[in-house]
């Protein structure tokens, strides 16, 4: 593991698109090594931005200078002010999939988030990143990795980890978290530290071998498997700057690591300059947002592009679906302040592998709320379902061999998103 560490931190840490492509075209990923990234954006955007064409719609007040943007079967809206936007479609539209009319019953901030990030307003349940983690979580130090922004572990709170403004991450890695104890503590050296967890690795595996019953035998296992996590973190401690702050950028940089590393497989990023909830001059602000939001995107897919993944011969890209979302649309019309109110229909972007991208899934109805879509292939269907966040949550399951029964029990999957 050390001398495979060694190769890949440079690329992983070291810039965002200076290094040369090491994945292999076309290369075969299995369901185990599949990540993921969700990029969220809280404060509800506007979906007429770039998502909904709703150019023919007499409810909708869509912004002056805009068009119907296409690149092959995707349709996005395209303004001369928004060239990132473009930019970013034209070079990532095989394998970006827009979903429209995606309902998140509620217009308050929190219990949209909760919906859209697990499907329900329930505090117990786990968002879809820590669910997707939770799978193969033995084999990563830190499964799911927060950076910022929202996180709903739910009971999967052992698989999330939140790096914190204050750097707690790189403090407990280091040993300085020490300093924060009422009580003054005296920190191992060296020697002492590596002779501690060597004892406790031998004593960890002796007691799992002479376990008694199945239930000691269980909690030894997973006492076992922390501990592993914990020492190969520990190795890891020096390979990067895990105090991710909340530019942007920085958190692509530690994202993208920790993922190359095969630290995580899940990362939860927040993207926030301007406040995405525009009550007043919305059509400004949110522009402005969606041009550096693309701008960064353009980032983050050119650095998966770069970066070996954990599959012998691909890179990141081949491996990590990327997911960007924000809680709750924004009213059709604008109020008379110039802004938009909440709504509860929105858009999400999907980019990468196992989805069947390149195109647009769903759309808004005369009504601005989701038209209904048959799940087998994804297509407008009067007798088929509405979409929400739910049957979205459901799908990405299927790609990170989940049992979505577990988590969604009776929540109907989308087939028709996936690459089959």
């Amino acid at each position: 593991m050390a001398s495979r560490r060694d190769f890949i931190k440079g690329a992983a840490i070291a810039g965002l698109a200076t290094q040369i492509p090491l994945g292999i075209a076309g290369s075969s990923v299995p369901l185990t090594d599949r990540k993921f990234i969700f990029v969220t954006c809280t404060g509800g955007w506007d979906v007429t931005k770039v998502f909904a064409t709703c150019h023919d719609n007499p409810n909708v007040d869509m912004e002056a200078l805009t068009d119907v943007g296409t690149f092959g079967d995707l349709r996005f809206v395209d303004h001369p002010a928004r060239t990132t936007v473009r930019t970013f479609f034209e070079r990532n539209h095989q394998k970006t999939m827009i979903l429209n009319g995606l309902m998140v019953p509620s217009v308050a901030h929190e219990s949209c988030r909760r919906l859209v990030m697990t499907g329900t307003t329930a505090d117990s349940a786990s968002d879809w990143p820590a669910i997707l983690a939770s799978a193969g979580a033995g084999s990563y130090p830190l499964p799911h990795l927060v950076l910022d922004g929202p996180s709903f572990p739910g009971r999967l709170g052992t698989v999330v980890t939140r790096t914190g403004g204050g750097g707690q991450l790189e403090d407990l890695l280091s040993g300085d978290i020490l300093d924060d104890s009422e009580i003054p503590i005296r920190p191992l050296d060296y020697r002492s530290e590596d002779l501690v967890d060597r004892y406790l690795e031998r004593r960890a595996q002796a007691e799992l071998l002479s376990a008694k019953s199945p239930e000691q035998e269980r909690l030894l296992a997973a006492y076992d498997q922390s501990l592993q996590r914990s020492l190969n973190l520990k190795s890891l401690k020096d390979d990067g700057d895990w105090g991710a702050g909340t530019l942007f950028g920085q958190q692509i940089k530690v994202g993208v690591a920790a993922l190359s590393l095969g630290i995580s497989r899940c990362i939860t990023m927040h993207f926030k300059e301007n406040s995405w909830d525009t009550h007043q001059d919305n059509m400004a602000l949110q522009s402005e947002n969606f041009s550096s939001l693309y701008n960064y995107l353009l980032v983050l897919m050119d650095t998966l592009e770069v970066n070996p993944g954990t599959s012998p011969g691909a890179t990141l890209a081949d491996e990590t679906l990327v997911v960007v979302l924000s809680e709750m649309g924004r009213t059709p019309q604008l109020n008379s302040d110039e802004g938009r109110d909440h709504w509860p229909c929105t858009s999400m972007m999907l980019v990468g592998p196992g989805i069947s991208g390149g195109r647009v899934i769903g759309e808004f109805n005369d009504f601005f709320y989701g038209a209904e879509i048959d799940p087998g292939s994804g297509e407008k269907d009067s007798g088929g379902i509405l979409m929400t966040s739910a049957n979205v949550g459901a799908t990405l399951t299927k790609l990170a061999d989940v049992d979505s029964e577990e988590f969604l029990p009776g929540v109907a999957t989308i087939p028709g998103l996936l690459d089959v």
